[in-house]
């Protein structure tokens, strides 16, 4: 698996239905090869000093790609877009779980099932910082200084100061 800067033109003759996420208005392009059996595919995105976020799944027949709002899995056995995503907002991190894929945005956290479906989709009024995998428990951080935490078998979410709310799953 490589990624490699490209220009726009290099961008352009790589096949539309390789193009696995394009911007509106792009500014930037990669290639990411994925090997000789799957192959080669482009991506477009706007923001200049943002590099592409490229995380193999635990059981390595996944490659999770995301940047600005966009988030794609890849099955690198046959190629197949297994999920492509338009985020609410900007990703931060993927995270390959033993069980799940998490992924951070600004505002947001996803959590996939290994049959990617969506677990947990929840939007958030803060920045988050930072998510934390401890056995059932997912903890989101955020910038303001405190946590919530999710436990992943019963769907509820506590808060910092210990109040619980239930998460909406998927």
């Amino acid at each position: 698996m490589k990624i490699r800067n490209i220009s726009g033109a290099e961008f352009s003759q790589i096949d539309g239905s390789r193009q696995v996420f394009v911007d509106e208005h792009p500014r930037r392009f990669a290639s990411l090869d994925l090997g000789e059996r799957v192959g080669v595919y482009g991506l477009g995105w706007n923001s200049q000093p943002i590099n592409p976020e490229i995380v193999v799944s635990a059981d390595g027949q996944t490659v999770w790609v995301g940047v600005d709002q966009y988030l794609v899995a890849i099955d690198r056995s046959t190629g197949q877009k297994r999920v492509a995503l338009k985020l609410r907002s900007n990703l931060l991190e993927i995270i390959a779980a033993q069980k799940f894929i998490a992924v951070r945005a600004e505002t947001e956290v996803l959590l996939f099932n290994p049959d990617f479906s969506i677990l947990v989709d929840e939007d958030f009024p803060d920045i988050t910082e930072e998510i934390l995998i401890n056995d059932n428990k997912l903890e989101i951080r955020f910038l303001e200084g405190y946590s919530l935490t999710l436990d992943l078998q019963t769907g509820c979410i506590s808060n910092s100061n210990g109040s619980q709310a239930a998460v909406k799953t998927v």
